[in-house]
């Protein structure tokens, strides 16, 4: 045989009895097996969203198991979390202390297994929400109805039955609502708020009862059917016939008609007042004394630049009314003897031109005084008169 085949079978040889354990036919020994472990007392770690299966065998790393034990990793010992179903928080047994309720609304999760992503364990923490309570309203905004001879109480205060009531607050009903009816007290039509149309009026005697409670039994409701009547108006007069006053620098108008305040004006009639009855004073117009017909007395003269107005006008403020007292001045002094004159007074001699004879004089010489020392009739008599 040759050698090379002799060799090949002695590695067969060799590896049949490795394969059987067996070295020899009279040598035979039992292999040592390492126990399995738990996944869960393993080292193996799985991802987010995965978990340890509790009760899986398995071979921990560097040990030697039989082969029917998988190896410790995440494949054998990891698998995808099973949450708990969620449900909302009344349905759970979760308790809240006083002045808490359960929060209807919120979903969570119980303790048999993990909650999923997002959903909040069930207990009083997640669950509980200060009590909300019904929002209370006035008796009268509720849906209460009283029996005869009683009314809603409008200032009480009450709260449905959807949440529990507030402290204090009474719940809507007949019992806490209602109250014996009060009537209004009955008032004048023309003190209550009623307006009526054009050309009615409020009646002054009508008495009648507002609207915040009933009205007694045969008073009359505050309206304008009850309360307004044909309006009267004030006979119109002239504004010169009435009582009113105008300040300074104004005059009744003498054509305007007016009326009084008993009763109200018929349209277009004005009310007897100073804004509608005064207006502005007309004065005559001044004139010079020698443009009217005013007469002096002997011995007098009218005097040229004075102002007057008619004796029968009104005169502006300063001006004089026309008259001998206003528009005349006496020509000379009072001289019995006739011996004072002026210059120009005497016929018998004028002034030549350029020359004015207003000059006083004397008649006689041998009488002149104080007033005048020129005698008439000479060249004393006239002066230059521009000088």
């Amino acid at each position: 045989m040759p050698a090379i085949n002799r060799i090949l079978l002695l590695g067969i040889a060799c590896l049949a009895v490795h394969n059987t354990g067996v070295y020899g036919s009279n040598y035979n020994t039992q292999a040592k097996y390492n126990s399995p472990i738990k996944c869960k007392d393993s080292h193996v770690g799985c991802s987010g969203q995965q978990e340890l299966i509790p009760q899986e065998n398995c071979c921990a790393k560097n040990d030697y198991c039989q082969d029917w034990v998988p190896e410790c990793n995440v494949h054998t010992c990891c698998e995808d979390k099973k949450h708990d179903k969620p449900k909302t928080c009344k349905q759970s047994n979760v308790k809240c202390t006083a002045g808490f309720e359960l929060n209807e609304g919120d979903e969570c999760c119980g303790k048999q297994k993990s909650c999923a992503p997002g959903v909040k364990t069930c207990n009083a923490s997640n669950c509980c929400e200060k009590k909300k309570y019904d929002e209370p309203k006035k008796c009268k905004e509720s849906t209460v109805s009283c029996k005869d001879g009683f009314e809603l109480n409008g200032g009480q205060k009450c709260c449905g039955k959807e949440k529990s009531c507030a402290p204090g607050v009474k719940t809507c009903n007949a019992s806490n609502c209602c109250e014996k009816k009060k009537y209004d007290e009955p008032k004048k039509c023309k003190e209550s708020t009623v307006s009526c149309k054009d050309d009615f009026e409020l009646n002054g005697g009508q008495e009648c009862c507002g609207k915040q409670k009933s009205c007694a039994p045969g008073v009359k409701t505050c309206n304008a059917s009850n309360c307004c009547e044909k309006k009267k108006y004030d006979e119109p007069k002239k504004c010169k016939e009435s009582t009113v006053s105008c300040k300074d620098g104004f005059e009744l108008n003498g054509g305007q008609k007016c009326c009084g305040k008993k009763k109200s004006c018929a349209p277009g009639v004005k009310t007897c007042n100073s804004s509608n009855c005064c207006e502005k004073k007309k004065y005559d117009e001044p004139k010079k004394c020698k443009e009217t017909n005013t007469k002096c007395d002997p011995g007098f003269k009218l005097i040229d630049k004075q102002e007057c107005c008619a004796s029968n006008g009104d005169c502006k403020p300063g001006v004089l009314k026309c008259s001998s007292s206003t528009c005349c001045e006496r020509m000379g002094p009072i001289d019995p003897t006739n011996n004072y004159y002026k210059c120009g007074d005497i016929t018998s001699h004028k002034c030549s031109m350029g020359y004015k004879h207003d000059t006083a004089c004397c008649r006689y010489s041998n009488k002149c005084g104080d007033y005048a020392s020129i005698k008439c009739g000479t060249s004393h008599c006239c002066k230059k008169k521009y000088v």
